[in-house]
């Protein structure tokens, strides 16, 4: 009788550890896997940030090119202007006679206006590729592929619309 008492009281004793230790190891694997769950999307979030910002420094890079060729011919028009105003109020005529020079800053100007419409193409291609593409085509495209299909373009060669191959 005992012997009986002693074996089940073993036999609760036994079960209530190993009851309280699959607990003890199931709590502490539950919080391992959380914090490896915590530390897994920390590092997604900073390669999308680190993406993000490869991204955002591309187009900055994109952008900055033409901005400094319109800024650049823009400030060269404004300072050529001033000096033909000051040379005509002086009674000087420019180099090459005043329709040279005004001809002089329409190029210039034009080539500002190059680079702008550059700047505009870029931002409505962002804007294409931020909304999933526009209505009249709706396709996947990589960023890089746009740039590369626009330099394309800017260097003359004929890109499809429907489907951006060569033609």
């Amino acid at each position: 009788n005992k012997l009986l008492w002693f074996l089940g009281l073993s036999t609760v004793v036994i079960v209530l550890v190993i009851f309280a230790g699959a607990t003890y190891s199931v709590r502490r694997i539950r919080e391992a896997d959380d914090k490896r769950l915590s530390v897994l999307h920390k590092v997604e979030y900073t390669a999308k940030m680190a993406s993000i910002g490869r991204l955002a420094a591309g187009v900055a890079h994109e952008i900055n090119n033409p901005l400094a060729f319109v800024t650049a011919n823009v400030r060269w028009t404004a300072e050529a202007l001033a000096e033909l105003r000051a040379g005509l109020a002086a009674g000087r005529a420019p180099e090459g006679g005043v329709p040279a020079a005004l001809g002089k800053v329409e190029e210039a100007l034009g080539d500002a206006a190059l680079g702008a419409e550059r700047v505009r193409h870029i931002v409505r291609q962002l804007r294409t590729f931020s909304r999933g593409g526009d209505d009249e085509a709706r396709q996947p495209m990589r960023l890089a592929d746009a740039v590369v299909l626009e330099e394309l373009r800017r260097a003359g060669c004929a890109v499809t619309a429907a489907d951006g191959a060569l033609a």
